[in-house]
């Protein structure tokens, strides 16, 4: 079983954890905001759960 601070969220999937766009997750990783990883077998960017709780710790200091 996979830990929850293990889970790998798609790009879909990472937009509804945060609540925004898809769109809103591909510039984020496309300006670097957000890192992605990648897993042998599936297909497509993942994002943790470490780095989506990463991001959002940024965003609340910077405020």
């Amino acid at each position: 079983m996979i830990a929850e601070a293990d889970r790998a969220y798609s790009i879909s999937n990472a937009a509804d954890q945060l609540g925004v766009s898809r769109g809103t997750v591909y510039n984020l990783v496309n300006r670097g905001h957000l890192k992605t990883v990648s897993y042998p077998g599936i297909e497509g960017m993942r994002i943790t759960s470490k780095e989506l709780a990463r991001f959002l710790d940024r965003c609340q200091k910077a405020t």
